[in-house]
């Protein structure tokens, strides 16, 4: 799962992305013109036991690519944002989620920040790089005039009159079934998206404000001190976050409200070379979720041996499970919960 962070300048994006990547202070930043990429694990208590069961040759937990992407800048000497550069736009659209760090603290001059004015200007800037996508295929669909691309005409009409309206796309609650048709423009604004809220040190259990919270999904993250966390010994981050009153780190508590963002569930494979999990969307069939532990598995897929996380913790191991009735045999439409352990049964 990849997440792109993207934010005006001096929103402290940058600061944001090294909290949630890990990445020291030192390192590079996207708003030097470069794309930087942090790998996060995922941290999951369920595979962390599931370890200490199975005493595998390796566990590897599923991973979130955190992007830093150059926003907006500003034209020398002016405070007016000039638009997305487009050798980043391509960057954009390939990433599953866009994270906007809008700034909850004071601008450097001594101004009070506006998060939703910020959020605005980021929000508008990509209707804009939509609206030019929608523009381009309307009029080489009004060249081709062939009457098969009847309602991708008119699904693109109804895009152009949203976004023309100053509205996202994904305000037009479209079907399931025209958003897939619609998924390989990529649109910036069909995008799923969180805020960050960037506040001070002394703000880190301050509540969203209400005008944000009103509009979108907001999460408040005091980056400096995070990433100072995250160059804390274990033992020397617990203490700091039993004093500051943190339950974990930010970084753990916003890949958990990206998960629920985006409707992802976690299974888990197990055996004594590996102990692995894996990220799906709510609703993946056994068939898919075998796919994406290995294609041949996928091709010759027969069954899968299917045990709930919750119901080897109750009773103990996998033969009391069997015993009890608890490993369930499951074919391939069968649909993938958080939490399931699950062996692929298949024939190539």
């Amino acid at each position: 799962m990849q997440a792109g962070i993207i934010g005006l300048p001096g929103c402290g994006k940058t600061t944001v992305f090294r909290a949630l990547s890990g990445l020291p202070s030192g390192a590079e930043s996207g708003s030097r013109g470069k794309i930087v990429r942090g790998v996060v694990k995922v941290p999951d208590p369920r595979l962390d036991d599931l370890s200490a069961r199975y005493d595998p040759r390796k566990t590897t937990p599923a991973e979130v690519v955190f992007s830093d992407l150059p926003g907006p800048g500003h034209e020398d000497g002016s405070d007016r944002p000039r638009s997305i550069s487009q050798r980043f736009v391509g960057d954009m659209r390939s990433v599953d989620l866009l994270v906007h760090v809008v700034r909850g603290f004071k601008c450097p001059s001594g101004e009070a920040s506006s998060p939703v004015a910020d959020l605005a200007t980021l929000v508008d800037e990509m209707i804009l790089q939509d609206l030019d996508v929608v523009e381009k295929r309307q009029a080489r669909l009004r060249k081709g005039e062939k009457s098969s691309f009847a309602a991708e005409a008119e699904v693109l009409e109804r895009i152009a009159s949203t976004l023309g309206e100053n509205r996202t796309i994904r305000q037009m609650e479209l079907d399931p079934e025209t958003e897939n048709r619609l998924s390989g423009f990529a649109f910036l604004t069909l995008k799923p998206r969180l805020v960050v809220l960037g506040v001070e040190d002394d703000q880190t259990s301050a509540p969203v404000p209400a005008e944000l919270a009103g509009i979108t999904h907001a999460f408040v993250l005091a980056a400096k001190l995070e990433m100072e966390l995250g160059e804390l010994e274990p033992a020397e981050r617990e203490d700091f976050m039993r004093e500051m009153g943190l339950s974990s780190p930010g970084k753990d508590r916003f890949i958990r409200m990206v998960y629920s963002e985006l409707g992802l569930v976690s299974f888990f494979t197990t055996g004594e070379d590996e102990v692995r999990a894996w990220t799906v969307k709510k609703g993946t069939t056994a068939l898919k979720a075998a796919g994406k532990i290995h294609t041949d598995l996928e091709r010759g897929f027969i069954r899968a041996d299917v045990l709930g996380y919750e119901d080897l913790v109750e009773l103990g191991d996998e033969a009391a499970c069997r015993r009890a009735g608890r490993m369930r045999q499951e074919g391939k439409d069968y649909e993938v919960k958080d939490g399931d352990i699950m062996t692929v049964r298949f024939n190539v």
